[in-house]
């Protein structure tokens, strides 16, 4: 496999190159109108993609192409990005979004460079040719300019749609069954973390089956949509870490709390999950005959199962990641914050400069006060969004408005708002009457547990406020 796999195609139309639907980085795409959103869920790199092309000229990497099923079309195999950032920038119109689309505007209208509607292109019908160029392309990003690397997920995509082996196959078809469901699967999702969660008789609890190499839906549409919003969701996040699940006792604690909440609870005996695969005949056959029981409409009741959460012997038991000297890291970083904002940009500075947040949990919750009030003040502004006149309400507004312009998704904005229901008796950082009176209050001390974790789950919507 190599050059004399590829013929060169020379000024190709850009309208009659097509955007790949199954693309890893679009997966589920219905339409080329819905394939370009789904690209563009990365606003802020395409943006720079487009730039640059408008000021410095498409890139030297050739695109690469295949014929298509309608006629005079080609393809694309390599180079989504690249295209859809060519057909915006030639007809700005084809982006749904607004407030992109005269970003882009503004873009086309400061160009330095005459933008391409004719390219040349690399065109090969050999499948595992072409396989072989885009596994060897993907190894360099350059903040969103050049070409991306593929997380494991989407390289799991790309492997699975095109007939070839992975090793994380069955998390793969569990992520890629959910896409084509509408639930939103982030680029970054841990799915090489995470695989060995997604074993067999864990799927089959989750509701499928395997038969031929391919999941099988066991259970009823509706309650395998719950559950893997709700299973994607708390692993996307990091709410619910592979350490939480790593024991087959662990594990099925976990599904079982959600199977009870998707309504179809696990009867008694339970099944016993296994995140290695391996399991006795007797517990496989109690995992086949309760994953094909219906959901049911009596009362849940729990299964029979060991409460024990250590892991098996030989194996030191995991930090929990709230247990930390620091409030971010790599995982859970800072915001962006321009140099104007002083007063932003001095909470982060006294933040990042207490040594150890465990001893002063009360100075970093009403530091962390300010830089959610400053951050949600900063978007609300940006955004012309009105005030509410409270803070959970508009962080619940900003959280809306971010999922429009697919600055957070689904997951990541239904986490948020937990933290925005003010109705409940329990006192947590946005329930009650807000985050200030929570701190004023002298029989309340915020524990830095508490805090930590309120960070690592609201990180991206404060970052999300800067970008």
């Amino acid at each position: 496999m190599g050059r004399e796999d590829f013929v060169l195609q020379q000024n190709v139309s850009i309208d009659n190159i097509l955007l790949d639907e199954k693309n890893p980085r679009i997966r589920a795409g219905s339409n080329q109108n819905d394939c370009i959103e789904k690209v563009l869920r990365k606003e802020d790199q395409m943006l720079k993609l487009m730039e640059s092309i408008a000021t410095e000229g498409l890139s030297t990497a050739q695109v690469l192409i295949t014929s298509s099923a309608v006629n005079g079309k080609w393809d694309v195999k390599d180079g989504n990005r690249r295209i859809t950032a060519l057909k915006l920038l030639n007809n700005p119109a084809l982006c749904a979004n607004t407030i992109l689309r005269e970003k882009i505007i503004k873009i086309v209208a400061t160009k330095n460079v005459k933008i391409p509607n004719k390219i040349d292109c690399l065109s090969s019908d050999n499948a595992k040719a072409i396989a072989h160029e885009l596994v060897l392309r993907h190894s360099g990003e350059l903040g969103g300019i050049g070409q991306i690397g593929w997380s494991s997920y989407l390289r799991t995509v790309y492997l699975l749609n095109n007939a070839q082996a992975s090793e994380y196959k069955r998390a793969g078809q569990y992520l890629l069954w959910s896409e084509f469901h509408q639930i939103e699967v982030d680029d970054d999702f841990p799915v090489s973390t995470v695989a060995r969660f997604f074993s067999g008789e864990n799927i089959k609890i989750l509701g499928f089956d395997i038969q031929n190499d391919a999941l099988v839906l066991i259970a009823s549409e509706q309650v395998a949509i719950s559950m893997a919003r709700r299973v994607i969701g708390d692993f996307g996040t990091g709410k619910v870490k592979v350490n939480d699940v790593f024991s087959p006792e662990q594990a099925i604690i976990y599904l079982t709390k959600v199977r009870l909440d998707a309504g179809w609870p696990l009867s008694s005996p339970a099944t016993t999950p296994s995140t290695n695969g391996s399991q006795s005949s007797s517990t496989q056959s109690n995992s086949s005959q309760h994953a094909n029981t219906p959901p049911s409409t009596s009362n849940p009741t729990s299964p029979s199962v060991s409460t024990s959460t250590q892991p098996p012997a030989g194996r030191p038991p995991s930090k929990p990641a709230w247990d930390r000297k620091k409030l971010f890291t790599a995982a859970s970083p800072s915001p962006s914050i321009p140099s104007s904002n002083l007063k932003a940009k001095g909470v982060l500075f006294e933040i990042s400069q207490i040594k150890d947040i465990r001893d002063c949990p009360l100075t970093v919750a009403f530091l962390l006060r300010a830089l959610i009030e400053l951050s949600e003040l900063h978007f609300r502004t940006a955004n012309s969004l009105t005030d509410k006149n409270k803070l959970a309400d508009n962080i619940a507004t900003a959280c809306d408005s971010m999922l429009g312009k697919n600055a957070l998704n689904t997951s990541q904005v239904s986490l948020v708002k937990a933290y925005t229901v003010t109705n409940r008796n329990d006192v947590s950082i946005f329930n009650v009457d807000t985050l200030q009176k929570y701190l004023h209050r002298p029989t309340h001390l915020p524990s830095s547990e508490t805090i930590i974790t309120f960070w690592d789950e609201l990180c991206p919507f404060i970052r999300a406020c800067w970008s």
